[in-house]
């Protein structure tokens, strides 16, 4: 799905000059050297990937906006890994700095403003809301949106139940 994302993304926002970065787990060695050096620099306007974003060795120069499939398989562990993608920027070296480093007398980096502490905006989607994700509304900082109609020309699902002797049938 992040291949898909990025194929399309790449199409639409390359001729605008935005550069976009694909981080998965499987991309390694100079590839994922360069993906890592383009988000660092803020060179990539979009990162795209999977899991791999919210790796220790990913520094955002700066994070706006994160988008999150299949919520429902995001923990509170990748979320808070999330947020702390802020606490470490690139520095002129263009070299991740560590998460826990402390800011020293620098000018106030990207994500704070006047000592005030900014997260990026998250959007969480999920095709099948769980307890937790129905709790998340009801106690955190988190809203619902419901898309109940269908996309303009989409047929509407059908669902059948059929016996287990109609099994080879069914298949084929």
């Amino acid at each position: 799905l992040a291949e898909q994302h990025v194929r399309k993304l790449v199409q639409w926002l390359e001729p605008l000059g935005v550069t976009v970065a694909w981080l998965t787990g499987s991309r390694k060695g100079k590839q994922r050297t360069a993906m890592l050096e383009r988000v660092a620099s803020g060179q990539a306007g979009l990162v795209v990937g999977t899991h791999a974003v919210i790796q220790h060795d990913v520094v955002f120069a700066k994070l706006g906006l994160a988008i999150v499939d299949e919520q429902h398989r995001f923990g509170v562990a990748q979320r808070l890994a999330l947020r702390d993608k802020l606490k470490a920027q690139a520095p002129a070296t263009g070299r991740p700095e560590p998460a826990s480093a402390p800011s020293g007398g620098r000018a106030p980096r990207s994500g704070d403003l006047g000592g005030q502490r900014l997260e990026p905006h998250l959007l969480m989607m999920s095709a099948t809301p769980i307890p937790r994700t129905l709790a998340m509304t009801y106690y955190a900082d988190l809203a619902v949106s419901t898309i109940d109609e269908l996309p303009p020309g989409r047929s509407p699902v059908v669902t059948k139940l059929f016996a287990e002797d109609k099994r080879d049938a069914v298949i084929a």
